[in-house]
């Protein structure tokens, strides 16, 4: 039983490091989108 829980416990941690690592590079994407829109408007 204690097996199992630990288990878990380090499943759902990894889980939400995965998501939380998504989250920072879709932010990051996001970013550089707005720039290179920024950029691009400069130009024209």
């Amino acid at each position: 039983m204690n097996a199992k829980l630990i288990l878990t416990v380090i499943i759902l941690i990894i889980l939400i490091s995965f998501q939380y690592t998504l989250n920072r590079i879709l932010k990051e994407l996001v970013e550089i989108k707005q720039i290179l829109k920024q950029i691009l408007v400069k130009d024209s």
